[in-house]
Parts: structure tokens; C-alpha cells; sequence
């Protein structure tokens, strides 16, 4: 059963995140200091641009649409499933009109040489001795006239937990939400399964998504962070502030840099 207080503490956490609570902010460990002027691939063909059936957005690879009103939470049951019993990562959920689609990754071009291999290992997924997703298939994240919500927007996990390592705020200036999109798209580079969290005055930064039962142990009478999330926390043990790392005070004492912690997602 879920902790109350640490329910209410979670919460509260991700509050203070968005409202834009201001503590000190100190030069220990700064990243994410040099993003390119342009982060999407330049398009053309000859000097001549084509047309891109992505819109410049990029693809991924949808695995399977359901329908019917229990469609999301079957959607969310299945992302659970593959995530711990197969090796699928960079899962995500589109639910638009009447439907539910899982989709897998996200490719900047149709001819990623990544793309092939990712179908492979998604086709080859057997679940009581069948593969659900042999009809998995390539698409654009934009097109029937819509765009396909972003996979590294962590809104579209609601109810799951998410390591915040960082935000960017107005202090960073007005594009502080391009910075924090931008922050991510490195990271995933670099193999992280980042996102970002848009809040009205701050963007957040977080890395993973876990279910109650994958992100905390029961540990006496108290709920504590699960292994897999204890091992994240050492690759990203800082929560950033707009690329630095936050000093934090305490009745005017110094009591260390703020830590990454584990968010909900409302």
C-alpha cells in the first residue's frame, strides 16, 4: 500500500518544482553547458528541399493500437510487462479519439540504421506464446492531419515515478522549455531514457519511469528506494538548476548539494 507521507511528500516535491521555490544556486558541477544552434538534421536533396512525411519530427515504431474504455490502462499494463520482462526500453502511450497506441523510440530519419534492428527485436517479443507485435511498423510522428504527442514528454505517464536530476526556469530565460527539450535530447544520445516535464514557470528533467512496485522497497515500516533507482542516483546524484548544482540552506547552514529524488507524475 502506498506510504501516505510519502505520498504527500512526493507531491509536494513536484509542487515546489513547478511554483518556483528559489534556493541558492552555486557553480559545483555544471552540463548541458553547449547546445547546438540547430538541434534537427538539415533536410535537402541537391540544394533542394524534399518533402519530409515527418514534418522534420522525426518517426517511431508503433507496436500496437487498442481500443475499447480500458484501453489506456491495458496500454499501461503492457508497457509495465515489457518493461521488466523483456529488453524494450523507450516505451511510450499516444492516446487520441477512440484509440490507444504504444509506440517505441524515436528515429530522426526513415533510414536510421537503427530502425531495422529495433523492428527485429519488437517483432520477435513473445507473450503466451505468441508475438502480438509482428505487425509493427514504422511511422511518422506527424501526419492525418495531427502531431503525434512527443515520447520524451514525461506528461503522458501519469501515476508512474520519474528521477528528477534538473530543471530549467525563467531564470535561464525565455526559452528555458527548449532548453530543457534540448537538455533531453542529449541525454538521450548519450542513452538515457530522459524527459522533460513542462510546469508553468519551470521544466523539468528526469530520467526513467517506474512503476510504484519497481521504483520502492518496503524496508521496516518505511518505503525506500528500490536498487535500479539507488544505481540511477549514482550516475545523476544532483538535481541541476538551469545547468548547475543547487547548494542548499538550512537556518542559514549549509547542508549539501540538493540531491535527485524520485517524482510522481500528475
Amino acid at each position: 500500500m502506498l506510504n501516505k507521507s510519502l505520498t504527500i511528500l512526493i507531491g509536494l516535491c513536484l509542487l515546489v518544482s513547478l511554483i518556483g521555490c528559489e534556493p541558492e544556486i552555486r557553480v559545483v558541477r555544471s552540463s548541458w553547458d553547449n547546445f547546438p544552434a540547430d538541434p534537427k538534421p538539415s533536410q535537402g536533396n541537391g540544394g533542394h528541399a524534399y518533402q519530409d512525411p515527418a514534418g522534420g519530427q522525426g518517426w517511431t515504431i508503433q507496436l500496437i493500437q487498442l481500443e475499447g474504455r480500458d484501453r489506456h490502462d491495458r496500454a499501461k499494463r503492457i508497457i509495465e510487462y515489457l518493461r521488466t520482462e523483456t529488453k524494450l526500453a523507450n516505451l511510450w502511450i499516444e492516446d487520441h479519439g477512440d484509440a490507444a497506441n504504444i509506440y517505441q523510440g524515436r528515429f530522426a530519419e526513415a533510414t536510421d540504421p537503427a530502425i531495422r534492428p529495433a523492428i527485429a527485436q519488437i517483432k520477435d517479443v513473445e507473450i503466451d506464446g505468441e508475438k502480438p507485435f509482428n505487425d509493427c511498423q514504422l511511422i511518422p510522428l506527424v501526419g492525418d492531419g495531427r502531431v503525434i504527442a512527443d515520447p520524451f514528454d514525461l506528461r503522458q505517464f501519469v501515476g508512474y515515478y520519474s528521477l528528477q536530476i534538473g530543471f530549467y526556469n525563467e531564470h535561464f530565460g525565455p526559452d528555458f522549455r527548449n532548453a530543457a527539450e534540448d537538455a533531453v535530447r542529449i541525454l538521450r544520445e548519450e542513452g538515457h531514457e530522459a524527459y522533460y516535464y513542462h510546469g508553468p514557470f519551470r521544466s523539468l528533467i528526469t530520467i526513467g519511469v517506474f512503476s510504484y512496485d519497481q521504483a520502492f522497497v518496503r524496508a521496516g515500516n518505511v518505503d525506500t528506494y528500490a536498487p535500479q533507482v539507488r544505481e540511477l542516483q549514482k550516475k545523476f546524484p544532483y538535481n541541476l538548476g538551469n545547468g548547475v548544482t543547487i547548494l542548499q540552506k538550512e537556518n542559514g547552514r549549509d547542508i549539501g548539494e540538493q540531491k535527485s529524488s524520485l517524482i510522481r507524475v500528475f
